[in-house]
C-alpha cells in the first residue's frame, strides 16, 4: 500500500531533504558532470543523521558528482575529517573555508581550515567548544564552593 502525503505535514527534516533525494532518485543523469549546492544540509537533522549524510555526500564523488556545502556542523566536519584519516577522501579534493566579517564585508581566510593528510584544520569550531568546557568548569567550582560554605 502506497500513501502520499503532502510535504507541509511531514517533518522539517523530510521536507528540507526530499528535494535533494528526488534529484538523486529522478533527475541526476549518471553520464552528465553535476555539481550540487547545499546551504546548511544539517538544518533539522539529529547528530547521527548529520554523520550519515557527510558519508553520503563523500560516497558521490565516486560518481564523479562535486558538491559545494555550507555548514556550521561539527558532526558533519568531525565525520569529513574521519573520512580523510581513513584515505575514504582524498584531501586533496578538498576545499575548505573560513569566512569572516569585517568592517569591508566579508572575507574568506584560505589558510584559517586548510586540509592534509590529517583532516581539516580546526579554526572555526574547537574556540567555542572550548569557552564551553571551560565555562562549566568554571559553574562546577562555583557550584563546589557554594556546597562547602
Amino acid at each position: 500500500m502506497s500513501k502520499a502525503l503532502d510535504l507541509s505535514f511531514t517533518s522539517s527534516m523530510v521536507s528540507e531533504l526530499a528535494p535533494f533525494v528526488a534529484f538523486m532518485k529522478y533527475i541526476i543523469d549518471r553520464d552528465e558532470k553535476v555539481l550540487i549546492f547545499i546551504e546548511k544540509p544539517e538544518a533539522h537533522l539529529h547528530p547521527e543523521i548529520q554523520v550519515k549524510i557527510a558519508e553520503l555526500f563523500a560516497g558521490l564523488s565516486d560518481f564523479g558528482i562535486k558538491m559545494i556545502i555550507s555548514t556550521h556542523s561539527n558532526y558533519i566536519f568531525g565525520k569529513t575529517n574521519n573520512l580523510i584519516l581513513e584515505k575514504k577522501v582524498d584531501y586533496k579534493k578538498i576545499g575548505s573555508y573560513l569566512m569572516s566579517m569585517t568592517d569591508k564585508g566579508s572575507i574568506v581566510d584560505n589558510n584559517a581550515m586548510s586540509a592534509d593528510p590529517d583532516g581539516i584544520t580546526d579554526e572555526n569550531f574547537v574556540d567555542t567548544a572550548k569557552k564551553l568546557y571551560e565555562e562549566r568548569i568554571d559553574i562546577y567550582e562555583r557550584l563546589n564552593e557554594d556546597a562547602d560554605k
